[in-house]
């Protein structure tokens, strides 16, 4: 078992569930010596889960055929936000050097991908050698051959007038942001110790898309929080129909235990499972609203590739949509299309281009 749940659970993975080996995510570097310890000849189960400044620079992943690829930048998150795991499984947070992200994406490149996307669990605290996240986007902008540039995942906090900027100014930067709003009422947002208001929220909205023209914002959402009200939970559906996400990823709260939130005197509420529905429904509509807007009119899809559910190719906006293309292209095809339908809520599109 590797990874987090590794990370948490450590020897409970082995006397309880049988594991051979257990690695956390700042060991993979052991997992060829607990290969061989564990051998039926050598040895106890295995388990490595010590936390430490571990960055894995050196290791870039292989690359394989797709248009995209994910480049982790950061790794770790020091905001303890009072539900969540990440700081006690991950550790503090600790930036690459931008000299080896820039080197990864060239790299990258080089094997045919267009479409960056730079990761990290609180990316907007990205710091190395003076160089803040908005530096590292004009870094990795000036890669030959890179053409689209995503980022996940960003806390509302970090939100500043200089991201705004470089997302408005720099051409491969994508006009789209996945800004996690957790709830839309102040209480909640407090005892989830994240660190905003919901005025705070609406402002930081507000200021993306003045500066970044066809912004597609989308979200987290937790509901059913400890000691959450009825009021408070309307107070989230009304902020979900003012900002009007293009999509939400929607949770009920369950608790882990470390956690502030795990020891909240008061109960999660006996309707959380109820107000989650609720909550996808009118998240859903919102999302078909918006969907039946792109009818119409023609947007650049990258191909990413085939369609798992119908004929035709998978495709992406620059804003983030997801479109079922329906003519021919290849997988890394840059294309121009016009939406001329939807199934369900996905948009269907047909090309329009003599080639880009």
């Amino acid at each position: 078992v590797l990874g987090c749940m590794a990370q948490r659970l450590q020897e409970k993975l082995i006397t309880e569930h049988g594991a051979d080996i257990v690695i956390g995510p700042d060991e993979y570097r052991r997992l060829p010596d607990a290969i061989r310890n564990r051998r039926p000849a050598k040895g106890e189960p295995q388990v490595a889960a010590r936390l430490s400044s571990e960055c894995y620079d050196d290791v870039p992943p292989r690359p394989d055929t797709a248009p995209t690829a994910f480049v982790t930048v950061m790794r770790g998150c020091d905001n303890f936000c009072s539900y969540c795991v990440v700081p006690l499984v991950k550790g503090q947070e600790r930036s690459r050097p931008a000299a080896g992200i820039v080197a990864e994406v060239a790299a990258l490149a080089a094997s045919g991908v267009k479409e960056i996307t730079l990761l990290g669990q609180n990316i907007l605290a990205y710091r190395s050698d003076g160089i803040g996240f908005p530096g590292l986007l004009g870094r990795v902008a000036e890669v030959k051959g890179i053409e689209r540039i995503r980022f996940l995942t960003s806390h509302p906090r970090d939100v500043t007038a200089d991201l705004a900027r470089a997302m408005r100014d720099i051409p491969a930067v994508c006009p789209s942001l996945h800004l996690p709003v957790q709830s839309g009422a102040d209480r909640i947002l407090a005892l989830m110790n994240r660190g905003y208001t919901r005025h705070d929220y609406l402002e930081k909205v507000a200021m993306l898309r003045d500066a970044v023209a066809e912004l597609s914002l989308t979200t987290d959402i937790l509901v059913g929080f400890p000691g959450e009200t009825a009021a408070e939970f309307e107070a989230t559906l009304a902020l979900v129909r003012q900002v009007r996400f293009d999509e939400a990823w929607m949770f009920r709260y369950s608790p882990r235990a470390g956690t502030a939130a795990a020891e909240l005197a008061e109960p999660a509420p006996p309707d959380s499972a109820a107000r989650l529905a609720e909550l996808i429904r009118v998240q859903n509509e919102i999302t078909l609203q918006a969907n039946r807007a792109l009818v119409g009119s023609r947007y650049e899809l990258l191909v990413e590739g085939p369609s798992p559910r119908r004929n035709g190719m998978l495709a992406r906006t620059r804003s983030g949509r997801m479109v079922v293309l329906l003519d021919d292209a290849k997988i890394g095809d840059t294309v121009l299309a016009k939406v001329t339908g939807l199934e369900g809520r996905t948009p269907l599109a047909v090309r329009s281009d003599l080639g880009l």
